[in-house]
């Protein structure tokens, strides 16, 4: 079993959000065409990688990476984009745990950028180490049962981990199960879920993934009560 480096993991993971992000502020508009290999994937030749900004209009609305292939007409609601790229994407030979684990954070990017209204609850914290971690800050709302037990004030007061798993289980890791098979697992914290573990699965045939399955563990239920 091949397994991509947890220091690897972590350092590409926040360079790739980084880009993510920066691509966002440069063309924050409804739609626009962007250059994959500036996130370090390469697409079949007849689909191109388009990024969609989140629209104040209607009930709700997410940014997210989308794929148009060749001569398809641009839909008119923002919700019928096909938004999963995975099948798209070609898997190299050398080093496919990589472009696996960016794949993985490319369908996420929904998760981390802006939102508006219900398309907010999706919005995640991708926990690649204790100091993110650290950074999570329950909403704290009167009503909210979960505040006032004594576990979930020993650890976010206290910020002890331990009650929940050690920090190096939370951390991220892609390995190679087989020759055809690759797994992501990757934990995040969302206001209405708690604390998750995601494990994915991708089967890769001729270079390109043929199928896909992810499974939620939740590790520490939580939600903030907050209804939009």
């Amino acid at each position: 079993m091949k397994a991509y480096h947890s220091d690897a993991i972590i350092a590409d993971g926040k360079q790739l959000l980084q880009t993510i992000h920066t691509l966002f502020d440069k063309q924050c508009k409804i739609s626009a065409i962007v250059n994959e290999r500036i996130l370090g994937i390469t697409l079949i030749p007849e689909a191109s990688l388009w990024l969609h900004c989140a629209t104040n209009m209607g009930i709700g609305d997410r940014s997210y990476f989308y794929v148009r292939k060749q001569g398809e007409e641009l839909s008119k609601e923002c919700f019928y984009h096909n938004n999963n790229i995975w099948p798209y994407v070609i898997i190299p030979k050398i080093n496919p745990l990589q472009t696996i684990w960016r794949i993985y954070l490319l369908d996420k990017a929904d998760t981390q950028l802006p939102a508006f209204w219900h398309g907010a609850y999706g919005q995640a914290k991708l926990i690649f180490e204790s100091n993110d971690m650290d950074s999570i800050r329950p909403i704290d709302r009167m009503h909210d049962r979960h505040l006032i037990l004594l576990e979930m004030t020993k650890v976010f007061a206290n910020r002890d981990w331990s009650v929940i798993a050690p920090i190096e289980e939370l951390q991220p890791r892609v390995t190679a199960i087989d020759d055809r098979t690759y797994q992501v697992i990757c934990c995040y914290w969302n206001d209405w879920n708690g604390l998750v573990r995601e494990t994915t699965t991708y089967v890769v045939e001729d270079n390109t993934i043929t199928a896909k399955d992810s499974i939620q563990e939740v590790l520490y239920p939580y939600h903030c009560g907050i209804m939009f």
